[in-house]
């Protein structure tokens, strides 16, 4: 039994995946078996990743075969056919992250790439059973590997929608709110966000002397950095779940005294803001101020774009069952 997972099936695989998948080697689609998936194989399958959606989208080698209420089938397109697959369970293989995310470029509106794009460079993987439904993980690829991928394979379908969606990745951003958060804040107007384009994520930041003995700690890691004219903003996501801890509060709140007392700005945005376009327009007009910027213009299409963006927060909900909002 040799199963291909479709990159709508594999992306489920990647977004859940804990850590590097083990090293039990490769194969190209030439050399899968033309097996036929049964109820056993399905079984095999929920087994496995409890957490894929049904029906499982599979890849064939050749001929076609029907849909059924627990499979669907794809061919194989021409330039995967000499393709290496990691097989990431006895029998089951699956495209690169990189490979996965051309595909399913086809299959996704731009800030859906996006969003999903940015989990696969993210600190973070979809956790179902995990309190906060997310767990910390090395990021599976980058914008640069992504960025070779495509200039390797010019022609796979999806390179164009990955390679305009490729320049607006969030990368190191550690649960999804904080990439929808900098997705309202930087994408460009056209794409509905507010512009800021120097925004950076989880970026390190060194405080003088007197913060790190507030913060106590060397080094401190805003959700986001928005810089301009030597002045420097920093955005905060304060997730609900996090707070639980009492600890992980008193370290937030160290944290806001310590950057505060750098005289840097710290915005605080909670789970309901980010459920608000009209909110975060408040928020980009107000870091714009104190950064004395003046706001980007906005673009005929702003107002359909931002409607479009700001419904695309469940889209990784769709990919991983029972998966739980941070």
């Amino acid at each position: 039994m040799k199963m291909l997972l479709h990159p709508l099936s594999a992306a489920s695989f990647w977004l859940t995946l804990p850590a590097s998948p083990s090293s039990l080697g490769t194969a190209t689609a030439q050399s899968l078996a033309k097996t036929v998936p049964t109820e056993r194989t399905a079984a095999y399958l929920a087994e496995r990743y409890p957490f894929l959606p049904q029906p499982y989208h599979l890849l064939r080698p050749a001929g076609r075969r029907n849909a059924t209420e627990l499979f669907h089938f794809y061919s194989i397109p021409a330039t995967w056919q000499d393709a290496a697959f990691y097989q990431i369970a006895p029998g089951i293989f699956a495209p690169s992250p990189e490979a996965t995310l051309v595909a399913l470029a086809k299959h996704l509106s731009f800030h859906e790439l996006a969003l999903v794009g940015s989990a696969f460079c993210g600190n973070f993987r979809i956790a179902p059973l995990s309190p906060f439904g997310i767990e910390y993980r090395h990021p599976l690829t980058s914008t640069a590997d992504i960025r070779t991928y495509l200039t390797d394979h010019p022609s796979a379908g999806g390179s164009k929608q990955l390679s305009r969606a490729l320049p607006h990745f969030v990368e190191g951003a550690e649960s999804p709110p904080e990439i929808l958060m900098a997705m309202a804040l930087a994408l460009p107007s056209k794409y509905g966000g507010s512009g800021l384009s120097r925004l950076f994520s989880n970026w390190t930041y060194l405080p003088s002397a007197k913060a790190q003995a507030i913060a106590g700690r060397k080094m401190l890691r805003p959700d986001a950095l928005a810089s301009a004219n030597g002045k420097l903003v920093v955005i905060e996501y304060d997730s609900d779940a996090a707070h639980l801890s009492a600890q992980q509060a008193k370290d937030d709140e160290a944290k806001r005294l310590a950057l505060e007392a750098d005289g840097i700005k710290v915005i605080s945005i909670r789970p309901g803001h980010l459920k608000s376009s009209s909110y975060m327009e408040l928020v980009a007009l107000e870091i714009y101020a104190h950064l004395g910027v003046r706001p980007s213009a906005q673009s005929a299409s702003y107002a359909e774009q931002r409607r479009k963006l700001f419904q695309v927060n469940r889209v990784l909900d769709r990919f991983v069952l029972s998966s739980k909002r941070c």
